[in-house]
């Protein structure tokens, strides 16, 4: 086992950033030979893992008219091999702390990016824009743009960026920020410790942080589950063609909705309820344990539980779940 790698986890569980529960698992993740993630672009192409080593600042820019994989920035450190249908991104001298990319190749095409590595360097690679991109480094920021295809990436301290995006992406920083704008296709993204933000996205699939924010701005959901468990969660001009689910433990949360036809159950246990709506094409069921609800409508239904009030109104089809443990919730549907 890598003892830099030890040296930086130990230090993130002194500090208290995660458990020794997470410490295991990452280590699993990182170290583990057998498991494997797959992901498919078209016909048989597959993406497998590669165990990561130290950390780097990688920049990743795919070109529609690109046949070729060039390095923008480091090339006084790296060169780009070919071995038949495997391209990588080595060391032009072995030197201590430098890992491997790993590009697979078929008819000119690279689905593959594998990336191990580990320095305070910067590495900016153009590549061809249909890949398949894995990547795993311990502490480094990773931004991908104009990219169509699937992505993995992980890190363990550093932000995870991602723009123009067409294709299916997993992320996970454990400290650290995760941006996505203008992407298209089924993304979870995790962060232990960092905000979440997603602009002008088409969503389908999972977000979640376990101290942070998360914000969402001019998107579509298909069908999307949030879940926050110190932070809030904010929504501008969401138009939901699917499901919504959103939960947060300690945090407020306040979503402004584009359309109508709405099925929406929210739920707090301590805080307010506020909903601000037009029309009549929306079903909402709220109930609160402790706290206010205000539905900026008339003709609704309210009637006290056992355990706290609930307010009725309208008909619906589109499911939206909101619940709160402490905090506010509040729907504008415009």
């Amino acid at each position: 086992m890598n003892g830099d790698i030890k040296a930086r986890l130990d230090k993130l569980v002194a500090q208290g950033k995660i458990s020794e529960d997470e410490r295991k698992e990452l280590e699993e993740a990182i170290f583990s030979e057998e498991k494997t993630d797959e992901y498919k672009l078209s016909g048989d192409i597959h993406l497998i893992k590669v165990k990561s080593s130290l950390s780097c600042n990688l920049k990743i820019n795919g070109d529609e008219k690109e046949k070729e994989i060039k390095i923008v920035e480091g090339n006084e450190f790296f060169k780009v091999l070919k071995k038949g249908d495997i391209a990588e991104i080595a060391p032009i001298y072995p030197m201590r702390h430098f890992g491997v990319f790993k590009i697979d190749s078929k008819n000119n095409f690279y689905p593959f990016l594998k990336r191990t590595f580990s320095s305070s360097k910067h590495l900016s690679v153009i590549i061809p824009q249909k890949s398949n991109i894995e990547i795993k480094i311990v502490s480094g920021n990773i931004s991908i743009a104009g990219v169509k295809g699937n992505i993995l990436a992980k890190t363990v301290s550093g932000d995870i960026k991602l723009d123009s995006v067409k294709g299916d992406a997993k992320l996970i920083s454990l400290s650290g920020d995760i941006e996505c704008k203008k992407v298209k296709g089924s993304l979870y993204a995790e962060t232990k410790s960092g905000d979440i933000e997603i602009e002008s996205g088409q969503l389908h699939g999972n977000l979640k942080t376990y101290s942070g924010n998360i914000s969402m701005q001019k998107s579509t959901v298909l069908n999307l589950a949030i879940i926050v468990y110190s932070g809030d969660i904010t929504g501008k001009s969401m138009n939901v063609n699917g499901s919504l689910s959103a939960k947060s433990i300690f945090g407020d949360m306040k979503l402004e909705l584009i359309g109508n036809d709405y099925l929406i159950k929210s739920e707090t246990s301590f805080g307010k309820i506020h909903l601000s709506l037009k029309g009549n094409s929306y079903h909402i069921v709220n109930e609160s344990v402790f706290g206010n609800m205000d539905a900026g409508i008339s003709n609704f239904k309210k009637e006290r539980l056992s355990y706290g009030s609930k307010l009725e109104f309208g008909n619906g089809n589109i499911p939206i779940n909101i619940k709160t443990k402490k905090g506010c919730i509040s729907i504008k549907i415009i």
